[in-house]
């Protein structure tokens, strides 16, 4: 499902009045229907109940206006409060002003009486601020939301939330929390972003006169994920298969004390379907394994005198470059720089389809993957490891999460899945959005379940875009089903991996 930012909204609506000779006004009247359809359809009617429609002075107040015009005649005791000066408003907002002010003069209210006409309102429709919003929200408009969120009315949001900005899902100064939230025509980035998602409420789209065949020919910020197009991704098994065409995949990883991560991504690989799986440990930690693990092979390989990955491992593990279709690197394998070197050695020599997580992408930086960065590598990393991959905090990775995916995956020729709420995958120009998971999963080893996943679908022959859009949809899909049947505290990554084959099974 395509996902646009404001910009390309502008350029929807400019062709359908150029080239479909479609005018603004009419738009605006279906997205004051729909507003205004959607309370009818939360209340369960409106004859004779109390509608609060907030309007700012932009096409979004415009809509509200629609939309309190519409309840009006549907039967709807309706005040307007309307947060702009009359006289400077131009083009259908103002239409729809002088249309709504003739039809019904004392419909409107002032600052002083809405908190109060809040009070009795059975629902409140918030029109104060569309796509165009980019400066933080002040003065009498901060006051008006601060009113709606104060109130605990049911909130019906026209287009997004007020106050969220379209394509980053910042909260610019203040912002609606809506209990609804119909969006115009297409959806928006910003509504499937942090921490606007969490503002959206229950979200629908709708039609408002753009023609289809138009939103299908126009480009998008980028693309959600949805249940049918993982399901049609996901490689068809015929009749006669065997293990081998399911496909062999090695996941490099594991130390002393840290033996629980390769076995979690081990299994997770199996659960997804992976005919063979292989898990090279270092030597002294294969005993453990021996009693971990059941269906994967588990190969030793020579350690340092550490009991981790070095330059003594390198030999045993090349040997088994040939014998695997996708190979996974990280998952408890340590820091210790004799292993940041067996890293980054796996990393230019294996020239299969690789995902690099975890440990492993502590021995990472910027001129490292300008240098060896390629398709069919696969990098996970969270807010914390992808700060560190760029050299800033944390917290300006949250800041930006977007442009700065879009950024490092083009410059470092890689598909990049950004960890975090509204999990990111940018692999080329193509950018996605994952829609599944819950709070519950942000418990240790859930990132190496997702590791698991990612290489088994890489070994089943899936592009490395494709495998980290599916793995992460199946990931968060997996723990959305959890929460579902037993709660979010009943979540810990073992039960990820073990639920996995659910998850697949509720695929349409």
């Amino acid at each position: 499902m395509k996902l646009f930012s404001s910009e390309q909204v502008r350029s929807l609506d400019q062709k359908t009045a150029s080239q479909e000779q479609i005018s603004s006004s009419i738009l605006m009247e279906h997205a004051g229907l729909e507003a205004a359809g959607t309370v009818l359809e939360v209340l369960k009617g409106v004859r004779g109940k109390t509608i609060a429609v907030l309007c700012g002075p932009g096409n979004n107040g415009g809509d509200g206006l629609v939309a309190a015009r519409t309840l009006l005649d549907w039967g709807a005791v309706v005040v307007v409060y309307f947060v702009a000066d009359p006289k400077k408003l131009s083009g259908e907002c103002k239409s729809n002003y002088d249309i709504l002010k003739n039809l019904k003069s004392n419909i409107f209210i002032e600052q002083a009486t809405f908190q109060k006409q809040l009070e009795n309102a059975d629902c409140v429709v918030d029109a104060l601020f569309g796509t165009g919003l980019k400066k933080p929200v002040e003065g009498v408009f901060a006051d008006a939301i601060s009113a709606v969120n104060l109130s605990g009315k049911t909130v019906v949001s026209v287009d997004l939330p007020s106050g969220v900005d379209a394509d980053t899902g910042k909260i610019l100064g203040t912002a609606v929390k809506a209990t609804y939230t119909v969006t115009l025509a297409v959806p928006k980035l910003g509504l499937y972003l942090y921490p606007a998602r969490a503002l959206v409420g229950n979200l629908r789209t709708a039609y408002i006169g753009i023609p289809t065949s138009l939103i299908e020919s126009s480009p998008c910020a980028a693309e959600l994920a949805t249940p049918k197009e993982v399901a049609a991704w996901l490689p068809a098994w015929k009749a006669d298969i065997h293990k081998g065409e399911r496909g062999r995949v090695m996941i490099l990883g594991g130390s002393r004390g840290y033996s629980g991560a390769p076995a979690l991504a081990s299994m997770a690989a199996l659960h997804t379907g992976s005919g063979l799986v292989y898990l090279g440990i270092p030597d002294g930690i294969r005993a453990l394994m021996e009693h971990k693990l059941t269906e994967v092979i588990k190969i030793g390989i020579p350690q340092t005198n550490n009991w981790v990955f070095g330059k003594p491992s390198l030999p045993e593990t090349r040997r088994w470059f040939d014998k695997i279709d996708a190979l996974a690197i990280g998952p408890g394998i340590g820091r210790t720089d004799e292993t940041q070197e067996f890293v980054k050695t796996v990393i230019q020599d294996y020239q299969g389809p690789l995902v690099v997580d975890a440990d492993a992408l502590f021995a990472l930086n910027e001129d490292f993957l300008k240098a060896n960065g390629r398709s069919q590598i696969v990098l996970t990393p969270h807010e914390g490891e992808m700060g560190r991959l760029c050299g800033i905090p944390a917290e300006k990775v949250r800041e930006n999460r977007y442009e700065l995916a879009r950024e490092k995956a083009k410059a470092w020729n890689v598909t990049l899945l950004l960890k975090g709420a509204s999990t990111l995958i940018v692999s080329g120009d193509s950018v996605w959005v994952n829609s599944t998971g819950n709070p519950g999963m942000a418990t240790a080893g859930s990132g190496d379940v997702l590791t698991g996943i990612i290489v088994s679908l890489l070994g089943q022959g899936m592009s490395p875009e494709k495998a980290a859009v599916a793995g992460a949809f199946l990931h968060g899909l997996s723990g959305d089903l959890l929460a579902q049947e037993l709660g979010l505290h009943a979540i810990t990554a073992e039960a990820l991996s073990s639920n996995l084959p659910k998850a697949f099974h509720s695929l349409p």
